[in-house]
């Protein structure tokens, strides 16, 4: 299954490396997770 890809600067949702619409490279159009290890220490304050 491929991935799909989306345009920075005409957000156009594309399948391929390069858009259609404006000949610019294009980014994954899923949601990247942050990575646990980047999270903040647990001593830091809380805030609500």
């Amino acid at each position: 299954m491929a991935n799909i890809q989306k345009c920075e600067t005409c957000k156009k949702y594309t399948f391929e490396k390069e858009c259609s619409k404006c000949k610019k490279e294009t980014r994954s159009a899923h949601y990247t997770f942050p990575k646990i290890r980047n999270a903040p220490p647990r001593s830091a304050p809380f805030k609500r």
